[in-house]
């Protein structure tokens, strides 16, 4: 594809703006970095897990055409929107027993899981992609909806600047694209000591910011829940 080629498909309101899709897990993450990975846009895949503090995610969103696709970044989302109002959000939701019934497939003889543990992370997520899927910023998708041309589109478009490429998703919507999840769980326990670490550093400047009253333009008065838990 030429320049030329590319400049085509630029939609007419289009914007070269932030952008990250939001889940609890096992909800085509991977797939939709992949998918959103397109033109001069670059969608990370569990950045956050991969990052020493939150002024390094910050820092990737204020490069053009930088997005992200996260697990663990949703209960976050009041300092990221507040740091980057033009952040674009997608939240993908699933039951969240049919993530962790994915999760024991996927992981089955390889690791052994706290189901209880696991359920607790999993419903603390939820209840932040709740809040953020109240966000005027925010489309919000069933995971089941993903297998529909339509629905990547609507998400193909609110994160990126260009006309939905039907021949780009016919091309990926084929392929099965999932993490290694004995990899990605070697990975969390590798960083756990910095994904902890940046947990605590939101729920301070949550906490900090949110007494001096920077969370009140956003669409709902229980954001110091708490970040990265």
């Amino acid at each position: 594809m030429n320049l030329d080629q590319l400049e085509l498909r630029f939609r007419d309101d289009a914007q070269l703006l932030p952008y990250m899709v939001f889940s609890a897990g096992r909800s085509r993450t991977m797939w939709l970095s992949a998918f959103l990975t397109y033109g001069i846009c670059v969608c990370h895949f569990e950045a956050t897990a991969k990052v020493s503090s939150l002024q390094e995610v910050l820092t990737m969103l204020s490069i053009p055409g930088m997005g992200a696709a996260e697990t663990l970044a949703a209960p976050a989302w009041p300092l990221l929107l507040t740091a980057e109002p033009r952040l674009r959000a997608v939240v993908v939701r699933r039951p969240t027993e049919e993530i962790l019934a994915s999760l024991v497939a996927a992981t089955k003889d390889q690791i052994e899981l706290d189901l209880p543990k696991l359920r607790h992370t999993l419903e603390y997520i939820v209840r932040a992609l709740d809040k953020l899927s109240l966000q005027p910023q925010t489309l919000t998708v069933n995971f089941h909806e993903l297998e529909r041309e339509e629905t990547c589109r609507a998400v193909f478009e609110h994160c990126l600047p260009y006309k939905h490429d039907s021949g780009w998703w016919k091309f990926l919507a084929a392929k099965n694209i999932n993490p290694d999840v004995t990899k990605l769980a070697a990975l969390f326990l590798q960083r756990e000591e910095q994904i902890l670490g940046l947990g605590r550093e939101c729920r301070h400047l949550m906490f900090r910011l949110g007494r001096q009253g920077h969370f009140s333009h956003l669409t709902t008065s229980t954001v110091r829940e708490g970040a990265l838990h």
